[in-house]
C-alpha cells in the first residue's frame, strides 16, 4: 500500500506542471457578437460561458463553452477568439444564429405517405431551430422510411427561406423525390464453382423454389437483408475451409422491368487443410490438457467456425480456472503453396483470480435471495467465468428482468474481484382476456390474471418473491373450468418446486356432462440436466349428470349397458411422472427428442370411492431435415385398469381416442370400444345407434413433415395410427385406425393456430 501511495504522489507531481502550464494569463475584456441575421440576446451567450473580466485564462475551458452554446440548440457555429497582449488576454465569442421555423412545414412530392407522417417523421414544429445541417440529419429518417418501403432511390431536398416579416424566421418546404418502387428480380453469381447459385442464393434471403407463395412474386427490395447476405455467403465459405475467399460488393443491375438484379462477383481461393497445430504461452497447465478442449484436428478442414470454436474453448478452459484475464487469438500461417497452414493459437494466460464479494444491484422489487439463489459460485470460488455466464443466463430464464449483466469488478488485492451483476426489473404481472375456437371446445371466451414473481408473504405488492400465482376462467359451449394456481420453485429454501391448484372443471360431452372439483398439490425436482421427477396428489368429487340417452346399449359381448346419472364420487389419487426434456425449443421444436412416464393410483390405501392405476409411456422425436424441413415422430401407450372394490374404472377415467388433438379425421372419442343400439326403423329395417365408452389400454403414433413457409406459417404433412382396447395392456396392431392429411400451423407465441384436414383411412 505504501508503494502504492507513493507512485500516486510521484504521478501528480508530474502531472502538476502540464497544468499550470495552461494558465497564461488572466481575462482582460470578454466580446460577444453576432454573425448572420436573427435577434441576438447577449446576456443568454454570457449565461452559458465560463469566463468573465478578470478571471484566470486556462485554455482548455474554452472548448467547455463551445459545447455549452451549441448544446443549447440555438447556434449553427460557435467561435472563440484569443488576442494576447502580454499577459492580457482578450476573448471574443462570435456565434451563428440558427433561425426559427415560423409555420407547419411544407411538404410536397409524397405519394406513399400523407403529409402528416412526413411531418412526424422530420420532427419539426413551429418554433423550432432550424439550418442545413439540422435539417440534413432529420431527413435521414425519411429516407430511412422510405427504404423500409422498398423505395431505395427515395431523395429529401428542401429550401429555407426568410419569413419577410419577422427577423431571424424562416419557412421551411420540403420536396419529395420518391422514385419507383423496387423488387429483387434474382441474384446472379459469378465465379462460384464450390456452391451452387440455388445454395448461395438462398443465404441472400431468396425464397425457395418450392414455395408457392413466392411463385407469382420477387422478393422485395431489402438493403439491410442484402448487406447481411453478403456476409453470410463469405462466412460460408470460410465455415468451408476458404479463408482467402473474396466476395466482391453487390452490384445492382436493372432488367427490363427496372427491377433489381443483384450480381455478385466470388474469388473462391483454395480449400486450406490443418496440417500443424501449434499452442504457445501455454504454462499454467499441462498443454495435453488444453488440447483436450480442442475439436479440431490435424487434417481437418481449416473451418474458421471450428479455429473460433477452439479458441473459444480454451478461453473457457482458463476461464473456469479463475484465469479471466486470458487473451487467445489465432494465426494461420499458409505452408508453402501447398494448401496447408499451420494454425498457431497465441495465449496470454493472466493470473488465478478468486471472488471477493457479489454485488446485485438493480432489483428493486425482486428479492435478494431470489437471485443469489441461481448463482453457481459463492464468495471465495474461483472467479469461474464458465459459472458465472451460466448463472446469468439462469437469473435471465427467471423471467423477471428485461437485462441481466455481470462483470468483474477491481479490488484492492490483484489476486481478487468482485462479481457485479446488475439486472434491470420488468413487469411480471399479465391480464389477459380473448376468445378462441377449436373443433372441439367451440367458441370460448378466456380470462387469465398472473404474477410471475409473486410474493405471498409481501403486503401488499405481494411481489418479488420468485413465485408463480394464476387464476383464469374459461367459459364456452362446451366447456366451462376456473383454476387457482401457485408454485414456489424453491421450496423449504431447496431446489424442489411446489405447487397446489385448486379447480372446478365442467365438459358437456354429446352423452353427458362431466364435472369435477377439487386440488392438488405436488413437488418436482430436477434430477439430471434435462430430467425431471414430479409427485402429485389430487383430491376431486366427479359428477356425471344430464344423460341424453338412458336408453339400454350393449357391449360387443352381448353385455347390457345404461348411461346414467352417477352419485357424486369422491377420489383420492397419486401419480408419479418422469419427464426427460431434450427439445431445443418447448415450444416449435425443430430437434431433440422428449420421453415422458408415468404411474399412478386412485383409491386403494388412499381411500374414498374408486380404486384403480394407471401407467403410460410416451416418446417425441425431432429430426432437422434439409432447408428448415422438419420431420417429427410422436408415439404413446396408456393404460388403466380396476381393483380392489371397484368393478370397472369410471367412464370419465378410461381412455379415448379421436379428434384434433389425438387421432385426427375422426369424430372426437369415437375411436375405441362402443356399445350399440339396434332400434326398429319402422319400414321393416333397423337403424344402429353406437356410442363411445372408452377402453383401457390405448396406443397412437403420429409421423409428421412439416415445411416453413413464411414466417411464421409453416405447412404440415402427417399420419396418425392408433387404437383403444377394452382389456388393460392389450394391443391388436392388426386393429388400427389411421389417417393421413395436411395442415396449417400458425406458430404465433401465445395464441399458436393449427387448420388440419385428414382422410381416414
Amino acid at each position: 500500500m505504501m508503494i502504492r501511495s507513493l507512485r500516486n504522489v510521484l504521478l501528480c507531481c508530474m502531472l502538476l506542471p502540464g497544468i499550470f502550464a495552461y494558465a497564461e494569463g488572466n481575462v482582460s475584456s470578454v466580446e460577444v457578437r453576432k454573425k448572420g441575421q436573427g435577434p441576438f440576446d447577449e446576456a443568454f451567450v454570457r449565461a452559458h460561458i465560463e469566463y468573465d473580466e478578470g478571471d484566470e485564462f486556462e485554455r482548455f475551458a474554452l472548448s467547455r463553452d463551445v459545447k455549452s452554446l451549441m448544446k443549447t440548440g440555438r447556434f449553427s457555429d460557435v467561435k472563440v477568439f484569443v488576442e494576447e497582449d502580454g499577459d492580457d488576454i482578450r476573448l471574443i465569442y462570435e456565434v451563428v444564429n440558427r433561425r426559427i421555423l415560423s409555420g407547419m412545414v411544407a411538404v410536397e412530392g409524397e405519394d406513399r405517405f400523407t403529409h402528416h407522417h412526413i411531418r412526424q417523421l422530420l420532427g419539426l414544429e413551429a418554433g423550432a431551430y432550424i439550418d442545413d445541417a439540422e435539417i440534413g440529419r432529420r431527413s435521414l429518417e425519411i429516407r430511412k422510411e422510405y427504404r423500409g418501403k422498398h423505395y431505395p432511390d427515395a431523395a429529401v431536398t428542401w429550401k429555407i427561406t426568410d419569413d419577410p416579416e419577422r427577423d431571424g424566421y424562416a419557412h421551411l418546404a420540403l420536396v419529395i423525390d420518391e422514385g419507383s418502387k423496387v423488387k429483387v428480380a434474382g441474384v446472379e453469381f459469378s465465379g462460384n464453382e464450390v456452391f451452387s447459385q440455388y445454395e448461395l442464393g438462398r443465404l441472400m434471403d431468396r425464397p425457395a423454389w418450392w414455395n408457392p407463395f413466392w411463385w407469382t412474386r420477387k422478393q422485395k427490395f431489402n438493403e439491410d437483408a442484402i448487406i447481411t447476405g453478403r456476409l453470410a455467403v463469405r462466412e460460408k465459405y470460410r465455415d468451408a475451409g476458404y479463408l482467402d475467399v473474396v466476395v466482391g460488393d453487390v452490384k445492382y443491375d436493372r432488367d427490363e422491368d427496372e427491377n433489381i438484379v443483384l450480381k455478385l462477383q466470388v474469388k473462391e481461393g483454395r480449400e486450406l487443410q490443418v496440417c500443424r497445430i501449434l499452442l504457445s504461452g501455454v504454462d499454467k497447465f499441462p498443454e495435453s490438457a488444453v488440447r483436450q478442449a480442442m475439436q479440431l484436428k490435424v487434417g481437418d478442414v481449416a473451418s474458421s467456425t471450428k479455429i473460433q470454436s477452439d479458441v473459444n474453448a480454451i478461453r473457457d478452459f482458463y476461464g473456469s480456472r479463475g484465469c479471466i484475464d486470458t487473451t487467445t487469438a489465432p494465426v494461420v500461417k499458409p505452408i508453402g503453396d501447398t494448401g496447408d497452414v499451420e494454425l498457431i493459437i497465441m495465449v496470454d494466460e493472466g493470473s488465478l483470480v478468486h471472488i471477493r464479494r457479489i454485488d446485485i444491484s438493480g432489483n428493486t422489487r425482486t428479492r435478494d435471495k431470489v437471485l443469489r439463489r441461481e448463482l453457481l459460485v459463492v464468495p471465495g470460488d474461483i472467479f469461474n467465468e464458465v459459472k458465472v455466464r451460466s448463472s446469468e443466463r439462469r437469473i435471465s430464464n427467471l423471467g423477471y428482468f428485461g437485462s441481466v449483466r455481470s462483470f468483474p469488478a477491481a479490488t484492492a488485492l490483484d489476486d481478487q474481484r468482485d462479481l457485479v451483476i446488475e439486472v434491470e426489473e420488468q413487469r411480471t404481472g399479465q391480464f389477459m382476456m380473448g376468445a378462441g375456437f377449436s373443433s372441439i371446445d367451440k367458441a370460448t371466451v378466456f380470462m387469465e390474471v398472473s404474477q410471475g414473481n409473486f410474493d405471498l408473504f409481501n403486503w401488499p405488492s405481494f411481489t418479488g418473491g420468485g413465485q408463480k400465482l394464476k387464476l383464469s376462467g374459461q367459459f364456452g359451449a362446451t366447456r366451462r373450468d376456473f383454476l387457482i394456481a401457485f408454485t414456489e420453485p424453491w421450496f423449504l429454501n431447496r431446489r424442489l418446486r411446489f405447487g397446489f391448484e385448486l379447480y372446478d372443471r365442467l365438459v358437456k360431452y354429446d352423452d353427458y356432462d362431466s364435472r369435477r372439483t377439487g386440488g392438488s398439490f405436488g413437488v418436482g425436482k430436477s434430477v439430471s440436466a434435462r430430467g425431471r421427477i414430479d409427485l402429485r396428489y389430487a383430491l376431486e368429487k366427479v359428477n356425471i349428470s344430464d344423460i341424453a340417452d338412458t336408453n339400454e346399449y350393449f357391449t360387443e359381448d352381448g353385455e347390457s349397458f345404461y348411461f346414467q346419472e352417477e352419485e357424486d364420487s369422491v377420489s383420492s389419487s397419486v401419480r408419479a411422472t418422469y419427464t426427460h426434456d431434450k427439445r431445443n425449443n418447448p415450444y416449435i421444436p425443430s430437434e431433440g427428442h422428449k420421453f415422458r412416464m408415468f404411474g399412478g393410483m386412485t383409491g386403494g390405501p388412499l381411500g374414498f370411492d374408486t380404486d384403480f392405476y394407471e401407467a403410460g409411456i410416451s416418446f417425441n422425436k425431432y429430426i432437422p431435415a434439409w432447408q428448415d424441413h422438419v420431420f417429427s415422430l410422436r408415439a404413446s401407450y396408456d393404460v388403466v385398469e380396476e381393483f380392489g372394490d371397484t368393478e370397472e374404472v369410471p367412464i370419465e377415467d378410461r381412455l379415448f381416442l379421436g379428434g384434433g388433438r389425438t387421432l385426427r379425421g375422426f369424430k372426437y372419442r369415437e375411436v375405441g370400444p362402443k356399445v350399440i343400439r339396434l332400434v326398429d326403423d319402422g319400414v321393416g329395417g333397423t337403424e344402429i345407434y353406437h356410442k363411445p365408452i372408452g377402453g383401457a389400454s390405448r396406443l397412437m403414433a403420429t409421423a409428421e413433415y412439416s415445411i416453413p413457409v413464411v414466417s411464421p406459417i409453416r405447412v404440415a404433412m402427417f399420419y396418425d395410427v392408433g387404437n383403444v382396447w377394452a382389456d388393460g395392456y392389450e394391443v391388436h396392431l392388426g386393429d388400427l385406425a389411421s389417417s393421413l392429411g395436411g395442415g396449417l400451423r400458425f406458430d404465433v407465441p401465445g395464441f399458436p393456430i393449427r387448420i388440419d384436414y385428414a382422410h381416414v383411412i
